[in-house]
């Protein structure tokens, strides 16, 4: 008996050592500041440090499983091309690209915040007629009069899991962080019948979605779990940016790979934690728009990464938890349920927290998505 208890102690002092070492050891997680770099030399032939900073600042945009699926191609001085890189679509979970047009929304607001910051004023001409066209949108950039805005609120963004209260957001709150708009976004405060349906039908459509072999296989392909992966691909989802934090962190980190995913184990411990999720939020914010093309795709994301901006300054966490977007039967009920015509495009878990985390999650460099 006392052979295990010293086995215990070492085992556990272990552990706690190892979620306090330096992520350079493989013990802590890596995160975006620890493998940020500057890569300006690599594309210097091609644009400015201007337009660098810029591109830098548009990247920080969230999209699915954090895939950043956006490319830019350099026309000429000035003037850019945005397309999509087919190998980080995700068919599984966004067969039809729905919410990659979303993520190409925030995209190119980050882009617009970042450049009127530097003095330039951007015009975007959307070319695409379908979410699966390669070039979506021609971008060109002029010199003009500088548009102040503090650019700590691109850099700290961050999509928060845990630790929500479930006090509702006060109405002058709401107001300020969706700009007053009442045609787009809609509260959904906890303790209503339309809150428990979506309580409700998130975690069911979670059970779904990890019942799916494809978009669980995709899921596994985007979990960087070791720090060695991370390095390489710069994207995707990493134990930090899923909240798995401390011990836990360095376990997974080194002990789970792309089959661990996979498991029966690995499921319900999802759902389980879906489930604890969505017992601790103070409402929900829906976005909407009158239809699905490519415009008011791309005008709803941009929305969307407006809202994501202020929520910080509010000590408002924002979770997109989009399961029920993409599984039926609840993709096809869920305008019924919560009593709205328009098309939703976000489902947005939500709630104040005490502290706000820093940013975690990856960033390929500029040179990765920029070419001739």
């Amino acid at each position: 008996m006392e052979m295990k208890r010293r086995d215990f102690i070492r085992i556990t002092g272990t552990l706690i050592l190892a979620s306090s070492m330096p992520a350079v050891y493989g013990f802590g997680d890596l995160t975006r500041k620890d493998i940020r770099e500057d890569d300006y030399d690599r594309v210097a032939k091609l644009i400015s440090r201007e337009e660098f900073d810029i591109l830098n600042m548009a990247s920080l945009a969230p999209s699915g499983h954090n895939t950043q699926p956006w490319k830019i191609r350099i026309m000429e001085p000035g003037k850019w091309m945005l397309c999509s890189a087919r190998q980080r679509w995700l068919p599984g979970v966004d067969p039809a690209n729905r919410e990659l047009m979303l993520s190409m929304g925030a995209f190119l607001r980050n882009l617009e915040i970042a450049a009127g910051a530097r003095g330039y004023s951007v015009n975007t001409d959307i070319l695409s007629i379908d979410p699966k066209d390669n070039s979506i949108a021609e971008i060109s950039l002029k010199k003009g009069k500088s548009v102040p805005f503090d650019i700590e609120k691109l850099t700290s963004r961050r999509t928060v899991r845990k630790d929500l209260l479930t006090l509702p957001i006060s109405a002058a709150d709401y107001s300020f962080i969706t700009g007053g708009n009442k045609d787009d976004f809609i509260y959904i405060p906890k303790g209503t019948k339309e809150a428990s349906y979506l309580q409700t039908a998130t975690i069911e459509a979670n059970r779904i979605q990890a019942g799916r072999v494809p978009a669980w296989e995709e899921l596994s392909n985007w979990i960087r779990w070791s720090n060695s992966d991370a390095r390489k691909f710069r994207n995707g989802l990493t134990p930090a940016s899923m909240d798995i934090k401390g011990a836990a962190g360095w376990f997974v980190r080194n002990f789970y790979n792309r089959k661990s995913v996979l498991t029966d184990d690995f499921k319900k411990k999802s759902i389980d934690m879906v489930t604890r999720q969505v017992s601790n939020y103070g409402g929900w914010i829906i976005i909407t728009s009158q239809k699905s093309d490519i415009a008011p795709l791309i005008s709803a994301g941009s929305k969307f990464q407006d809202m994501f901006l202020n929520v910080r300054e509010k000590m408002i966490a924002v979770h997109p938890m989009t399961q029920i977007l993409e599984e039926v039967p609840f993709k096809d009920n869920v305008n019924n349920e919560l009593g709205i015509e328009k098309k939703i495009q976000f489902i947005l878990r939500t709630g104040y927290i005490k502290k706000y985390p820093q940013p975690v999650s990856l960033r390929m460099p500029v040179s990765w998505f920029v070419s001739s």
